[in-house]
C-alpha cells in the first residue's frame, strides 16, 4: 500500500540540501543520529502493532499517533542513509600551500574591516557563525585564490572587492 505523501514533507523535499560535502564531525553525526533512529523504530513498530490491535483504526487516536511518529522516524533514516551514501568528507588542513579550497578558513578585509569565513558545504552553513557555503557568491568567489589577492564578488546591486589575508 502506498502511503500518500503529506504537503510538509513534499516542502522539505524541495528545500532538500543536495550538497554532499561534510566535515568529519558532521559525518560523525549523521551516523550516529542513524544508529539512535534505528534503535527508536524497533519500539515505535511496536507501539503501531499495539494500537493498531486495540480496534477500529479510523477512530484510534493512538494508532495514529504511534503511526505518524513511525513514519517521522523512517523518513528521517532514509534522509540520514542517502546523505550518508553521498557524503563527501572535506579533507582537514587543506589550504597549506595557501590556496583556497573547499574546507579553507579564510580572513578577508574589506574597507577596515577583517572578516574571518570557513567555507564548507551548504549542509554546514552558518552565517553568523562564519561558515559559508562554497556556492555563495564570496565562497564560489574565493576558491582558487590565494594570500594576498584581491577578489570582485557580484552582489545583489553592486560589487565588493575582497583582499586576502590569511588562508589557513
Amino acid at each position: 500500500m502506498r502511503l500518500p505523501t503529506r504537503k510538509a514533507e513534499k516542502e522539505r523535499d524541495e528545500n532538500r540540501v543536495d550538497d554532499p560535502h561534510v566535515t568529519r564531525a558532521s559525518f560523525d553525526k549523521m551516523t550516529r543520529d542513524l544508529a539512535r533512529l534505528q534503535k527508536e523504530r524497533i519500539p515505535a513498530a511496536d507501539e503501531v502493532a499495539r494500537t493498531g490491535a486495540m480496534g477500529d483504526l479510523s477512530e484510534n487516536a493512538a494508532y495514529q499517533y504511534a503511526k505518524q511518529q513511525l513514519r517521522s522516524i523512517l523518513s528521517r533514516m532514509t534522509r540520514l542513509e542517502l546523505a550518508i551514501a553521498r557524503a563527501v568528507i572535506i579533507p582537514e588542513n587543506v589550504s597549506e600551500d595557501g590556496v583556497i579550497r573547499l574546507g579553507s578558513l579564510v580572513t578577508v578585509r574589506l574597507d577596515d574591516k577583517e572578516y574571518t569565513w570557513k567555507i564548507l558545504g551548504e549542509r554546514e552553513v552558518r552565517p553568523g557563525s562564519g561558515q559559508i557555503s562554497h556556492h555563495s557568491p564570496v565562497g564560489n568567489a574565493l576558491l582558487g585564490h590565494r594570500i594576498g589577492e584581491n577578489v570582485d564578488v557580484r552582489l545583489a546591486e553592486r560589487t565588493v572587492t575582497y583582499s586576502i589575508v590569511a588562508v589557513s
